[in-house]
């Protein structure tokens, strides 16, 4: 069976889909199809009237259905379709169309599908039934995964354009190996919890008030649970709980594990995509960074292949450290926990036995002592390990159950922000409650640690402030110091114009002086021999005159130019000296 919910203008919807057998015939199943028309305004309203719904489509099948899964179309990602593996090695496509019989209405057809997977259609099946079937989408591609009954595993990884996020499947990268035992599951996984899962958290922690357990502020539970998720591997990893569910769980005592993991992982590694492989008859496998890597890189589940086979597999992050854990179901009615160790970090303390919670021991062989002692070398050397090689998981948490588990998965079931496990059994379904006091103390460490991320922040802000200032202050010397060493440069060459522009103005006054004074001494020099012919014109009047007077008595000539040459000549020496 399976289950998905979806929203539009006329509200919420939920469909299911159930495959079931026809009466007493093996050869005879149909597919039903729950919920296609009816809408309501939330969820619960839509699961209480599940059971008397009218609302059901059956669809006969010739073959016998092996796993149901939803996945949106390639071409429309807003569009779900319903995909079957079946006993007849393919994959069936069912989508939904309007009927032709009653209008307004809608019903699923069976749909070719290799007009939107391709890819599907192509893989090599061989002639044994899908056992296993995932679709998952990332913001960089999509991957999809097929396990068989034969253990022929199938994997293609679909790119997306970056700019229009739209599948390029001319791309497309397929990778196929054979194990061998019947693929039971397939997981697609991020080693850090998801942005969609963290978001829908966040939407469920909204609805928090209060609890009993919890003495921690609700705004506070509120911020850490979906800000932890990213803050708390980067900061101090010695306050990390390392063994992930024994302090987190109630159920089973705590096993501790000291851990040496680095203080900041790289981007990429944290944006990596795996892939979690279960057999029948084998352990489980993990395939670590499938882009890189495609299936060359895997790590195994050495203790998984003590307790039956495995039928249920899921990924979670069970210790509220930011980082995925694996739990596996088996038919032994074990419920385990594994978590990515770090180099140098044993699953099992210091010893190569352990004992689980309901008593039974388990030694190790020796090629599996060989793997530990290989993957987990000591810490003073996990500097020189090689980045290429698979990373260790170790077993840090078992319980053994009343009856084989077939499904594991987990919800907020209680609206207190922190998910539960639901585990589904034989004769039943389990709860597995986080440990409140567990809860509260590692929400009290990253509440302490955000405080702490915000007293630095502000130091930090106030320190750039502080920067800022010291900067400006010193740019502002600088200038003034470039220009009083301009002012210095350029001071030598002003003041010798000033000086050329001094001498260049005296020499003018000189000359305009020495100009004056010619000029002067030549009006004077006309005004004495304008003097001098006035005096001499009387001179000769006056001669003229005493000669008419005397009547023609004639005197001895003066003479006139010796008497000018001597007198005249004294007083305009006079003059000039005094002037």
């Amino acid at each position: 069976m399976d289950a998905y919910e979806r929203k539009d203008e006329r509200g919420c919807q939920l469909l299911l889909v159930l495959s079931i057998a026809k009466g007493e015939d093996p050869t005879q199943f149909e597919v039903r199809f729950y919920g296609i028309n009816s809408f309501g305004s939330s969820i619960r309203d839509l699961l209480l009237r599940l059971p008397n719904t009218t609302d059901v489509q059956s669809i006969p099948l010739a073959w016998a259905p092996t796993k149901i899964i939803h996945a949106p179309l390639e071409d429309d990602p807003f569009e779900l379709a319903v995909l079957i593996a079946g006993s007849d090695s393919c994959v069936h496509l069912f989508l939904e169309n309007p009927s032709t019989t009653v209008p307004r209405t809608k019903i699923f057809e069976e749909r070719p599908i290799e007009s939107h997977f391709p890819l599907l259609a192509s893989f090599p099946h061989c002639e044994y039934c899908v056992l296993s079937l995932v679709v998952k989408d990332f913001p960089s591609c999509r991957v999809v995964a097929a396990g068989t009954q034969n253990g022929t595993l199938n994997v293609a990884i679909i790119p997306r354009n970056p700019e229009t996020l739209k599948l390029n499947r001319a791309q497309a990268k397929t990778h196929t190996i054979v194990l061998f035992a019947p693929i039971t599951t397939l997981v697609v996984f991020t080693s850090r919890v998801e942005p969609e899962r963290r978001q829908s958290q966040q939407r469920r922690t909204k609805r928090y008030h209060s609890s009993a357990n919890m003495t921690l502020d609700v705004n506070e539970v509120n911020e850490v649970k979906n800000t932890l998720l990213e803050q708390s591997n980067r900061g101090d990893v010695s306050n990390r709980p390392t063994s992930g569910i024994d302090d987190s769980w109630k159920c089973g005592e705590a096993k501790k594990e000291d851990t040496n993991e680095e203080e900041e992982e790289e981007e990429e590694e944290d944006a990596s995509i795996h892939l979690l492989v279960t057999c029948a008859i084998e352990q489980g496998w993990i395939y670590s960074d499938i882009i890189k890597h495609g299936l060359n890189r895997r790590s195994d589940l050495a203790e998984c292949s003590y307790h039956d086979s495995i039928l249920a597999a899921y990924v979670m992050d069970a210790d509220w450290d930011g980082r995925q854990e694996i739990m596996i179901g088996t038919y032994g009615r074990q419920l385990m926990v594994f978590k990515e160790l770090a180099p140098g970090q044993g699953p099992y303390s210091n010893s190569l036995s352990t004992r689980s919670e309901s008593g039974h021991h388990h030694t190790l062989s020796r090629f599996q002592q060989q793997r530990r002692q290989q993957y987990c070398p000591t810490p003073s050397l996990s500097r020189f390990i090689s980045s290429s090689s698979p990373p260790v998981w170790g077993m840090t948490w078992n319980r053994r159950l009343a009856t084989p588990v077939y499904g594991i998965s987990s919800v907020d079931l209680n609206d207190d922000g922190l998910e539960e496990l639901v585990v589904t059994t034989l004769n039943g379904v389990s709860f597995f409650l986080p440990d409140p006091l567990s809860a509260k103390r590692r929400l009290a460490q990253a509440v302490n640690r955000m405080r702490e991320i915000e007293e630095l922040r502000s130091t930090l802000e106030q320190l750039r402030r502080s920067n800022e200032e010291i900067l400006e202050a010193r740019r502002g010397r600088k200038e003034e110091e470039e220009k009083e060493r301009l002012r210095k440069i350029q001071r030598p060459k002003e003041e010798k114009e000033e000086e050329e522009k001094e001498r260049e103005r005296v020499e003018k006054e000189e000359e305009a002086q020495l100009r004056k004074e010619e000029k002067e001494f030549q009006t004077i020099e006309e005004k004495e021999h304008q003097e001098i012919e006035e005096y001499l014109q009387q001179e000769k009047r006056s001669l003229q005159m005493d000669e008419a007077l005397k009547g023609g008595e004639k005197k001895p000539e003066l003479n006139l130019e010796a008497t000018w040459n001597e007198e005249p000549r004294q007083s305009i020496q006079e003059e000039n000296q005094k002037n």
